[in-house]
């Protein structure tokens, strides 16, 4: 199987790999917002967010759900050094984290998503029942 050997400024943190079907990422973001700090909107306090993570989506072709994986979730800060090595490898490390997929939620979540697409291109003046 694929998997990413992540280590950060040298030290390794894991062997992140899905035997199965599914999706696996190594994800690095910035930041730059108002601080929640402040209610008030003139305040210009700023911060800055930096991190990464490693995580996945496992999927079994016979079932419905699936799964979140998470092995590492770090802050970064400037000069940090991330490395991600692509391995083949026979096995990988077991994640700190697994999430199953709630299949009541999903279904809300794709229905709040209809009904936004629904309102933003049917015509204007023609309601409909939901």
């Amino acid at each position: 199987m694929i998997t990413f050997d992540v280590s950060l400024n040298g030290e390794p943190l894991c062997l992140a790999g899905i035997p199965r079907h599914g999706v696996l990422s190594v994800i690095a973001n910035w930041v730059h917002r108002r601080s929640s700090a402040s209610s008030d909107e003139k305040d210009e306090r700023w911060i800055d967010e930096l991190s990464f993570s490693v995580g996945g989506l496992e999927r079994n072709p016979s079932d419905v759900e699936a799964e979140y994986l998470h092995w590492v979730k770090r802050d970064l800060k400037p000069g940090d050094i991330l490395t991600i090595r692509v391995v083949e490898s026979d096995t990988a490390d077991e994640p700190a984290s697994r999430e199953r997929e709630d299949p009541a939620q999903v279904s809300e979540q794709q229905r709040k998503y209809y009904l936004k697409l629904k309102k933003e291109f049917e015509p204007s003046g023609i309601q409909q029942a939901d």
